[in-house]
């Protein structure tokens, strides 16, 4: 029987994203930081989520510290040395699948990293919606995004 080992986490970043190239492909690295409930307060826990390619360069165009964010992916140690010269282990994630989380801001841009263009967030806070009802599904964002050629999934 094959092994796996898949984790899905929603949580918040811990940091901007940072890409960075290879000899094949951009790599986007980030933490994210999950929490739990207790009695005593809560106890967070922090990943380390590498995401390849597209898929990272979406992530660091649309996120910023502190936006919410749902990562599926896989598990795995990757070996790393400390400045005294130890040998350690970090438990990562290599993301395979993500999505944004939160919605429309009193502004009418998003949170969660979807920021509308400026001129739009003015145009809504003082003209109202411009025949957009409150329950209107349409984003107001980013006119050059297009999710069919920027997201390769």
């Amino acid at each position: 029987m094959p092994n796996h080992a898949q984790v899905t986490l929603a949580g918040h970043l811990g940091q901007d994203p940072q890409t960075r190239q290879t000899a094949g492909d951009s790599v986007t690295s980030f933490s994210l930081a999950t929490n739990r409930k207790r009695k005593d307060g809560d106890i967070t826990t922090w990943w380390r989520c590498t995401a390849w390619g597209k898929r990272g360069e979406a992530i660091a165009r649309f996120l910023k510290k502190g936006d919410p964010i749902l990562v599926t992916g896989e598990v795995c140690n990757r070996p790393w040395t400390d400045n005294d010269g130890n040998q350690r282990l970090s438990l990562d994630v290599d993301v395979r699948d993500f999505s944004f989380l939160g919605g429309k801001d009193a502004q009418g841009g998003h949170s969660g990293g979807f920021a509308s263009p400026p001129e739009q967030r003015a145009a809504v806070t003082q003209n109202g919606p411009q025949g957009a009802s409150a329950t209107d599904p349409k984003p107001i964002g980013d006119p050059s995004f297009d999710p069919e050629e920027d997201i390769p999934f």
